[in-house]
C-alpha cells in the first residue's frame, strides 16, 4: 500500500492510495464461484492436485501458485466447509483417489481434489478449475480469465510446441484395450511439479494380475526403462512403485529439468525385453509416441504367431510431470 501525503500548514493528512491486483481478484472470484456451484455439501478436506496448460499435461510455477492460492481462498472464506488435507493421517488409497470402497474408511469429512487446466486466447489467460470427489465425480466447476500482461514471469511450460505435438500424437495412439484395466497415479497427480532431490513414486491398482514395465522420457527426450516386474502384480491390491525397502527414484537435474513423462505398460504376459529395448534404442529425442507405437505394433505382430492363450494383451498410461531445480 502507498500513501499520498498532503501538507496543510503544520498538519499532515495521509490518504491511503490502494488498488487491487487483477490476479488476486481472479483467485477470490473463482473461489467464490467454486463454492456457489457446489453440488455436494461438506465438510471437505481439499487436496491441491495440479493446474496444467492445455495440450501439454504440464504445470508451471505460475499455475501451481495460482491453484494453491485458490485452495487457500476456499479454506479462508469457507472455513466450515473446507479444511486442509492431513497427509499424516491420510491412507494411501485416499491420497491418490482410488475408489476402492472396501479399503476406504468411513469419515464424516470427505476429500475433494482441486485441479484444472488453463489456456491462452488472444491477450487473456482462461483458467478452468474443478472440484472432484475421490471417485472422480465433479461436484463444482468454474472458469475465470484475466489479462496476460498482469502475470510476472513465464506462464507456459518450456517446449510448449513439442509437448503439444507429443501429447496430440499420444492421444491418437490406439492404446485402449478393454480386456486390460488398471489405474496408476503419482502422489501429487498428473502434471504436478517436483523439486530436484524430491522422491518420485506412483501407486498402481488393477482388478487383474498384470505385468508392468515403466519407461521414462526425460527433459532432453531420452527414453529409459526404469522398472519391470518379474512377476504379475497381485490384483485388488494398491502397489507402491518403486516398492518400499527398494532403491527409490529421486529427481535429478544434473542433465536438466523441465517437462518429463512416465509411461506405464500393463500386460497379461511379460513383454519380451527385445521389443522394449529395440523400440527405445532406435528412437531419437522427442519420439516417445513413435516408440510406444512401435512397441504396440511389435506386440500385435508377435501375437499373430501365438496361440490365443499365450497372446500378450496390453495397454499403457502416461503420467506427466515437471521437474524443477532448487
Amino acid at each position: 500500500m502507498l500513501k499520498w501525503i498532503y501538507s496543510i500548514g503544520l498538519l499532515l493528512i495521509t490518504v491511503p492510495l490502494c488498488w487491487s491486483n487483477p490476479i488476486d481478484d481472479a483467485i477470490e472470484e473463482v473461489a467464490w464461484k467454486l463454492h456457489d456451484e457446489l453440488q455436494e455439501r461438506g465438510p471437505f478436506e481439499i487436496e491441491i492436485v495440479s493446474l496444467i496448460f492445455t495440450g501439454t499435461d504440464q504445470s508451471t510455477e505460475f499455475s501451481q501458485n495460482f491453484i494453491g492460492d485458490v485452495g487457500k481462498a476456499l479454506r479462508r472464506n469457507f472455513k466450515n466447509e473446507f479444511t486442509e488435507v492431513n497427509f499424516q493421517n491420510l491412507s494411501k488409497n485416499r491420497s491418490i483417489g482410488f475408489d476402492v470402497t472396501s479399503q476406504t474408511p468411513v469419515r464424516s469429512t470427505r476429500m475433494v481434489k482441486l485441479s484444472g487446466d488453463y489456456r491462452e486466447e488472444a491477450n487473456s489467460l482462461f483458467v478452468n478449475l474443478r472440484l472432484r470427489m475421490a471417485d472422480g465425480l465433479t461436484i463444482s466447476q468454474a472458469e475465470i480469465s484475466f489479462p496476460i500482461f498482469e502475470i510476472n514471469g513465464p506462464y507456459k511450460p518450456e517446449n510448449t510446441e513439442k509437448l503439444t505435438l507429443e501429447n496430440n500424437k499420444l492421444e491418437s495412439l490406439d492404446k485402449d484395450n478393454e480386456e486390460i484395466e488398471f489405474t496408476v497415479q503419482s502422489v501429487k497427480g498428473n502434471g504436478s511439479r517436483y523439486l530436484e532431490g524430491e522422491i518420485f513414486k506412483v501407486f498402481y491398482y488393477s482388478p487383474q494380475n498384470l505385468f508392468l514395465r515403466l519407461i521414462y522420457r526425460d527433459v532432453n527426450g531420452k527414453l529409459t526403462e526404469i522398472y519391470q516386474s518379474d512377476q504379475p502384480l497381485e490384483q485388488f491390491v494398491i502397489h507402491e512403485i518403486p516398492p518400499p525397502n527398494s532403491q527409490q527414484w529421486q529427481i535429478d537435474c544434473s542433465l536438466g529439468c523441465g517437462p518429463e513423462s512416465l509411461v506405464i505398460f500393463g500386460s497379461t504376459h511379460r513383454i519380451p525385453n527385445n521389443i522394449i529395448e529395440d523400440s527405445i534404442n532406435q528412437r531419437r529425442s522427442w519420439e516417445l509416441p513413435n516408440a510406444l507405437s512401435q512397441i504396440v505394433e511389435t506386440v500385435n505382430s508377435d501375437n499373430s504367431q501365438k496361440k490365443e492363450i499365450d497372446k500378450i494383451r496390453s495397454t499403457f498410461r502416461v503420467i506427466s510431470l515437471t521437474t524443477v531445480e532448487n
